[in-house]
């Protein structure tokens, strides 16, 4: 796979690279004006490279997607590693630094991400107080309430029938496993569970699985 791109050269010998990546449905031009902003000095090569995907409406994209938050897996997966997998070795010298870039863009530091888990915890002291004698929170039937709160805690409780799981529980970190089986036990998250058992269904992706 060939990649287009437009390249802003350094000023002198590079010190490293910036390369800058556009959102869907543009192309390599809607972010290149900005290597000057973030590198004014030029002290980095400078690169904006073009998506592969020519899609509709128009415009190029890096992946296809089914719906927002769910991008179509075979295309999203190429735009890291190529269809022979060349680029996971670009991949792997990048991950650092993305990592790094999201903590601080984010504020995830251990006192923050307490502070979520006490939020998650609370989350599900609310829900418990809140599910009706029927098991849903609004009525006798299944309401966008319970939709709300089932989609958001899924993303802890990750019910098989969770769509597009590529990475099981038992695979993620230790301090994710840690902390949700911590929540195991809990109504809320036999609750979200039995939502997802009752209403969602198996999609097609885990069954294809």
């Amino acid at each position: 796979m060939t990649i287009a791109y437009r390249e802003r050269p350094p000023a002198g010998e590079p010190e490293g690279q910036l390369v800058l990546f556009h959102g869907r449905g543009v192309d390599e031009n809607d972010l290149f004006p900005l290597l000057d902003e973030l590198d004014p000095e030029r002290r980095l090569l400078g690169l904006a490279p073009r998506g592969p995907l020519s899609l509709p409406p128009g415009g190029w994209h890096w992946y296809a997607f089914l719906e927002v938050g769910f991008p179509e897996p075979e295309t999203f997966l190429a735009m890291f590693y190529g269809a022979d997998r060349r680029r996971i070795g670009l991949l792997e010298t990048l991950t650092p630094l993305f990592c790094q870039v999201v903590k601080r863009r984010f504020r995830i530091r251990p006192e923050t991400v307490e502070e979520s888990r006490e939020k998650v915890r609370a989350a599900f002291d609310k829900l418990e107080a809140d599910v009706g004698p029927s098991g849903y929170l609004v009525g006798e039937s299944l309401t966008v309430a319970d939709l709300t709160a089932a989609s958001i805690l899924s993303l802890i409780v990750v019910p098989p029938e969770f769509r597009y799981i590529k990475v099981h529980p038992d695979e993620r970190t230790a301090q994710f496993r840690r902390f949700r089986d911590s929540l195991k036990d809990r109504p809320g998250f036999k609750w979200v569970e039995d939502m997802y058992a009752r209403h969602r269904g198996t999609s097609a992706e885990v069954t294809a699985a």
